[in-house]
Order: C-alpha cells, then structure tokens, then sequence
C-alpha cells in the first residue's frame, strides 16, 4: 500500500540555486525547500535542478534529489540550460517552480532561453510557478546603462528588450511571485505596472526569515573571542558592487570617529564581476586615503557559514546602505533573524520595512551620520523590533504558500 500512494505523489521540479553556490537566491530556495520537504515530502515527490557547484562549503542537502546542470559562460552556458530542460521533461512533473531565472545563469544576457522551456512546459500542460527575486523598474534600468556610459539609443533599445523578454517569460507562468521586503512594500505593484503584466496568478512573496534563539551571554561571549568587547562594529554585507553604497559609509566614518573613537566598520563579501573587483580596490584606496585602516576591516571574499555567523553574530548593527535596491536583502532578513539593529538606506525595497529598519535618506550625509550615531546611542544587543516580526514571517510560513499554491495549480484553481 506505502509503494502505491509513493507512486501516485505528484511530482515538483524546482529549477534554483542551492548551497554551496553563492548567488542569494541559493540560500533562499535551501531554507524554504528545507522547510517544504520536512512538511510536505510525504505528499509531494521533489527534484531539485540546479547549477554546478562553485565553492567548497557543504550543506545538509545530501538526501536531496538534486541534478546539478548550468554551468559556463556563452554556447556551454546556453547547452546546460537545454539539457537541464531535457531532464526536467524526462522527469515529467506535474509543477515546476522557478526561483529567479531572469539571469544570465540561465543563459545569454537576461536568462532568455527560459521561455523556450516556459513555452515547452505549457505545450506539455506542466503547471509553473516563478519566484521573482529582482524587481528592475525603469530607474533601475537607467542607471544601469549610465554606468556603462551607453549612448541613448543603446539604452533606448536596451531597455525595451529587457521589457519585452521579461514580460514574454512572465505572461507564460501560471502563478507569478514577486519576492518583496517587508509588509509595507508597493515594489511588487511597481513591478506590475511597469511590465504591464496581465493574465497571470500574481502574488506578493514576502521574504521570510528564521527564528535564531540567540541569548545575550553567548554573544557576549563571540564578541570576546573576535576582540570586540569594546567596540561598537558595524557590519556590511553581501556581495562587493557599486550600487551596495559601501563607499558612503566609509565617507562618513571619520566623523563619526571623532564623536565615538571605539566604533569598528567591517564590509564582508566577495567581488561581483570585474566591476566589483575594481569596485573593491577604490573601497581598499578610499580606506588608506581616510587612513580609516585601525577603523575598517575589509574581508573581499565569498564568506563560509561559519565565519558568516560569528561576524554577525559580534557587530551591534547591520548597514544596508544600497543605492540601488532591486531586490528583497538576504543579509536584512538574516539581520532581522538574530534580533539585530538594522540602519537602511529609505529606498526601492528597504521601504517596505520601514516598521523594523531605522531608515536614513542616502542622499544626505547628515541624515546617514545622525543614524549612526542613534545606533550608537541605544547601543542595543537585541533589537525587538527584528525579534516580533521574525516571529510572524518564518520560513515555514512560505512553504505553507507555496504548497497552497501547488495544490491549487493541480486541482485546476
């Protein structure tokens, strides 16, 4: 009887990253499916397609079907991602959820090659789901070509391909997600209209977070180990780019040493591309011109979990400084997870937890300096505003949603 009911689970492809990758998404689709196999693998058969691993850490993920494809750059790239759509059919699914696909992971300049497997999946009457987890609106898109100092025209055109693709791949699924920060947040609605979607299930996904029982001695006691009793550190993380404000910060650090002289800065990530890898020597001069070198500690790496948590675990406050904010930041949510204050620049998705974060304008210096100076002020080890929404959006809330909506897909709602 157990062999018949394992044989009639409908099946669910979940095309993402996952660990050890280390794109955020990747950690995003582990502690959601984390969380949506240990409720839900009784009812559902998972399979999980993904990219070759590209770091060394291991996760607990070993008794997960996963069949690991993409890979490369250019034609190899291109090949991966039609062999991933071969063994998704070879799977035969009856749903297949995708987490962020509008990438070059997934082929070419924006994962175009995505709707030819949307097309192949609803020819074959496969239900599909996709997670949205950047939001480009048209400033966005703006700036972006500005920095690569295009001409109008290229921008002209560059933009209206970028629209025409995404809202090609996006009238294809039948339940679309758009990955938000925080109740507050219209990034979604913003979404929405300017792709000018229509006949799409569209949901807002609210990034959720965990629930991390952190007590006050044991942080005390991490502090200690990393040297930190008697400072104040601030902490900014995730990857090295220009549009991650990092260089603002380190602008108004010797200020903020002449109010306080026992504060410490660390910016902790790995380089992203040839532009983030210049990005990081301008932040590495800008320290030695500042000479901030005693202040601010640089760490221009892919972090492991280990060394991730303890940093985390040791600043008082987390900064989240972006001038550009495209997407719901793991690192906020991570923050939020361990009761921690959070300084945010008051823009694009960081407005959506305006009830959480203290939120600065990032385009006055004052206004960044009096934040964190407050945060010094306060001096909070647990901030409770993190701690009470933490409790209301866990992980396992997600893979409740996203059950629903699987269910709703196969009994035809």
């Amino acid at each position: 009887m157990k062999s018949y009911y394992r044989m009639c689970k409908p099946k669910l492809a979940v095309i993402c990253g996952l660990p050890p990758n280390k794109e955020g998404e990747s950690n995003y689709s582990y502690q959601v499916y984390n969380e949506f196999l240990n409720k839900y693998s009784h009812i559902y058969e998972v399979k999980f397609f993904s990219h070759k691993i590209d770091s060394n850490e291991v996760l607990p993920i070993n008794k997960w079907k996963i069949i690991r494809l993409t890979e490369g750059i250019g034609i190899k790239r291109l090949l991966s991602v039609f062999k991933l759509l071969i063994q998704v059919l070879k799977y035969n699914p009856k749903v297949v959820h995708l987490q962020g696909a509008h990438t070059s992971l997934y082929g070419m300049n924006i994962g175009e090659p995505i709707i030819v497997l949307l097309l192949v999946f609803k020819l074959r009457g496969i239900k599909t789901v996709h997670t949205i987890h950047s939001t480009w609106l048209d400033i966005h898109l703006t700036e972006m070509f500005n920095e690569k100092k295009s001409n109008s025209i290229v921008r002209y055109f560059g933009k209206l391909y970028i629209k025409l693709v995404t809202k090609c791949a996006n009238q294809l699924v039948d339940v679309l997600r758009v990955l938000v920060a925080g109740e507050f947040s219209d990034m979604d609605k913003k979404y929405v209209s300017y792709y000018k979607l229509k006949h799409t299930l569209i949901k807002k996904e609210l990034h959720p977070c965990s629930l991390n029982k952190v007590d006050i001695d044991t942080i005390i006691n991490i502090r200690k180990l990393n040297n930190f009793s008697d400072k104040y550190v601030f902490l900014a993380s995730g990857f090295v780019r220009r549009d991650k404000g990092y260089h603002k910060i380190i602008e108004v650090f010797p200020e903020l040493i002449s109010f306080f002289p026992n504060i410490k800065l660390i910016i902790a990530g790995l380089p992203q591309g040839s532009d983030g890898m210049k990005y990081s020597i301008e932040l590495e001069q800008q320290v030695n011109d500042l000479d901030l070198t005693k202040y601010v500690d640089l760490r221009f790496y892919f972090i492991e979990n280990e060394e991730y948590d303890s940093i985390f675990l040791s600043a008082n406050s987390i900064i989240i400084p972006y001038t550009r904010s495209i997407g719901a930041s793991g690192p906020m949510h991570n923050a939020i997870s361990l009761g921690k204050t959070i300084i945010a620049s008051d823009l694009d998705h960081n407005c959506g937890l305006r009830n959480v974060v203290n939120l600065y304008d990032p385009f006055m210096k004052e206004s960044m300096i009096n934040a964190l100076k407050e945060a010094i002020i306060r001096n909070e080890i647990i901030n409770n505003n993190s701690i009470q929404y933490a409790k209301k959006h866990l992980w396992s809330d997600l893979a409740f949603d996203y059950y629903n909506d699987y269910q709703q897909l196969l009994n035809g709602k």
